[in-house]
């Protein structure tokens, strides 16, 4: 029993028995003789070293009986119950990881605590975990966790050549596990730096497991026996491999963690770049206010011809449609953040547009003392494009130049070139030109 022969154990002391003195003052605490009472069990549980050295956990159930003579004896039968209670710890151990990967903000913690968790019950050396990337071709040691007694070294040795324990997995039967509880059974060869490596950590066992997420393999994690032997039990298996699917657990969570941010960021940048278009269209929708209310006020003043009260009603009919265009880009901004805005395009008379957009900003300009240019070819043709936003980007570039111009002038110059040997399509290019204080050089990085 426990790898002891009847001759080992029969007749002989505790010392005789076990070697190590922690054992022999706990078995023969728990086996004292009460100086009274003969019909009470007792139970105990609690670690031994077998005949071969290897610690047990054992349940010991003990009876006091008086013999003929009168003299008071014990009677004891232990049961070897390590597999047992390494699964009940195993249980704990999950469960306590699962409660820290609930509890625990940040998942880089997480898994470091993971690794250092594992070792210690495990009695591995270390634990690390690999990160593979462009499909496979790289892979970077981002966590490592290593004993005390192990520090001077690191799996991250192995460089560029990390990227092979991807090879080693693939050749195992699920292409996912490899276990070796004897490195030197090892065939080192085409891994011959990994053998190296093994020969400088002395690395006696090893556990790898890749860590698959929406079916891609994304790392691996590793444990290594380094100075001292092991062979790994079912329960070490389950344990390594539950631990493997709670890293996986965890990296998803820092993936949805990262995509929340992601989002928050995006939606923050969205509401920033609202707030800034209600700003700066602010001055957009004063602008043909101006132009309503100024000439309005000329007709009502009177004394203009009737060419000119022609212009003026003209000039407020634009202004007004103008403004009505606005409001209608500000509530566009809505269908622009449910990606429903759509370009809607219809034959248009673009030296008209050109006008009726330039009579817009007429009053302003002559506020500022500034004269307007058309340089836009008479023989346009008729051209398939969203009027709509072609105005609205018109209106922007003569508010700005109106904005920014004083006493100078401001030209609007188009040009359309036909495409070869295709009559109906070519490239419509237009541009705003001004005398003023353009744009600062620090200003004009952000355009680029």
């Amino acid at each position: 029993t426990f790898n002891f022969s009847p001759d080992e154990v029969v007749g002989k002391t505790d010392r005789e028995i076990f070697h190590d003195d922690a054992t022999i003052i706990a078995f023969a605490g728990r086996n004292d003789i009460p100086v009274t009472g003969t019909d009470s069990l007792m139970e105990s549980e609690g670690e031994l070293r077998d005949g071969s050295g290897k610690l047990r956990y054992v349940k010991t159930v003990r009876r006091v009986f008086e013999d003929a003579r009168g003299h008071r004896l014990l009677l004891a039968a232990g049961s070897d119950v390590t597999d047992m209670h390494r699964l009940f710890r195993n249980r704990g151990v999950i469960n306590k990881l699962l409660e820290d990967i609930i509890g625990e903000a940040d998942p880089d913690l997480c898994v470091r605590r993971t690794l250092e968790t594992v070792c210690r019950i495990l009695g591995a050396s270390r634990g690390c975990l690999i990160r593979h990337e462009d499909e496979g071709t790289k892979a970077h040691c981002v966590f490592e966790y290593a004993e005390p007694t192990h520090a001077h070294a690191s799996f991250r040795m192995l460089g560029r050549t990390l990227s092979r324990v991807r090879g080693i997995l693939e050749n195992t039967d699920d292409k996912r596990t490899f276990i070796c509880s004897d490195i030197g059974s090892i065939d080192w060869s085409g891994i011959e730096d990994w053998h190296r490596a093994a020969l400088t950590l002395d690395l006696r066992a090893i556990f790898l497991s890749n860590i698959v997420s929406e079916g891609e393999v994304k790392g691996t994690v590793a444990f290594n026996f380094e100075g001292i032997d092991h062979t790994f039990t079912d329960n070490d298996i389950s344990l390594l491999r539950a631990t493997t699917r709670i890293i996986e657990v965890i990296i998803a969570r820092k993936h949805a963690q990262d995509l929340i941010m992601n989002a928050l960021a995006q939606a923050q940048a969205a509401d920033k770049a609202k707030s800034f278009f209600i700003a700066s269209v602010s001055h957009e929708i004063r602008t043909p206010l101006n132009s309503v209310i100024g000439f309005a006020e000329l007709l009502r003043e009177g004394g203009v011809s009737k060419d000119q009260e022609k212009e003026y009603l003209d000039a407020i009919s634009s202004s007004a449609n103008a403004l009505l265009m606005l409001i209608n880009d500000v509530l566009d901004l809505s269908k622009l953040e449910a990606n429903q805005m759509k370009i809607i395009t219809a034959f248009t008379d673009f030296n008209a547009l050109c006008r009726e957009v330039m009579l817009i900003f007429t009053f302003r300009a002559r506020e500022n003392g500034n004269r307007l240019v058309s340089d836009v070819p008479e023989d346009l043709p008729e051209l398939d494009i969203d009027n709509i936003r072609i105005r609205q980007i018109l209106i922007n570039l003569f508010g700005n130049a109106v904005k920014f111009t004083k006493n100078g002038s401001i030209t609007l110059h188009v040009s359309f070139t036909p495409d070869p040997g295709a009559a109906e399509t070519g490239t419509l290019r237009f541009a705003v030109s001004d005398t003023g204080i353009g744009i600062s050089e620090e200003d004009q990085k952000k355009l680029m």
